[in-house]
């Protein structure tokens, strides 16, 4: 009797996903992965996250008997077929599959961040403020819980609150969080803290800086308008976006 076919391998993936046939490179990549040991489903994870097939990774992922190394790429397919969902607008299915990513590996704090990011994006303010507050309160020191947690006290209307983890982030190199800041300065009347943020994105994110800053006055209802006006912060503007 004639021996069957081998399963394909993954320089064959990897060729067909160069050649730019990506159904193809799915096609061979759902049957290796139901025949092949760890080492090389980790392998083929990697290649199909790098080329962003999540959608049919996190397929694959959950028709396999996993073994404990396979939980966190798992999680990590699950992620990246949530941030997809995220960018078609599905908000609901996407937080149900970090739901799910959440559960096979909550040592991800990361997937609990994009949670609470995602909490935000659908108004969820308290659940939102809770699972940043309590990443914040097991890691005081991850600036980038701490610049979404800032920015979910400013978008809930508190600004005050939201400077000390917008500083910590800041200072921790996140251009991001120095333009939340800045407003969140401006909003609370503070034009000498907010003067000394703009010193700082001119002289340490200058490029970065002034893209951010442009944008932000491009928004009609930025408090970035009015302190645009306020004496001695015109030549601060300048040097940023000149």
């Amino acid at each position: 009797m004639p021996e069957p076919d081998a399963p394909p391998t993954l320089d064959a993936i990897r060729a067909a996903i160069a050649a730019g046939f990506g159904p193809r490179a799915v096609m061979m990549a759902r049957e290796l992965c139901r025949v092949c040991d760890t080492a090389t489903m980790l392998e083929l994870a990697e290649l199909l996250s790098e080329h962003g097939m999540h959608p049919p990774l996190a397929g694959m992922w959950r028709n396999r008997t996993r073994d404990r190394r396979e939980t966190q790429p798992y999680a990590n397919a699950l992620n990246g077929l949530a941030q997809t969902m995220v960018a078609q607008g599905r908000f609901d299915d996407a937080m149900r599959v970090l739901q799910e990513a959440i559960e096979e590996a909550p040592e991800l704090r990361y997937l609990r961040r994009n949670l609470a990011s995602l909490l935000l994006e659908k108004e969820e303010y308290e659940n939102a403020l809770e699972t940043s507050e309590r990443l914040m309160a097991e890691d005081p020191g991850d600036a980038e819980t701490a610049e979404l947690l800032g920015v979910i006290r400013y978008t809930v209307g508190d600004p005050q609150t939201a400077l000390e983890p917008l500083r910590l982030a800041f200072e921790a190199g996140r251009a991001t969080a120095g333009l939340w800041l800045l407003k969140a300065l401006t909003l609370t009347g503070d034009d000498g803290g907010a003067a000394e943020v703009l010193r700082r994105l001119d002289a340490e994110h200058h490029d970065r800086g002034a893209a951010l800053l442009q944008l932000e006055l491009e928004e009609p209802g930025s408090p970035l308008h009015a302190l645009q006006g306020a004496p001695g912060m015109a030549l601060l503007f300048g040097r940023l976006l000149g």
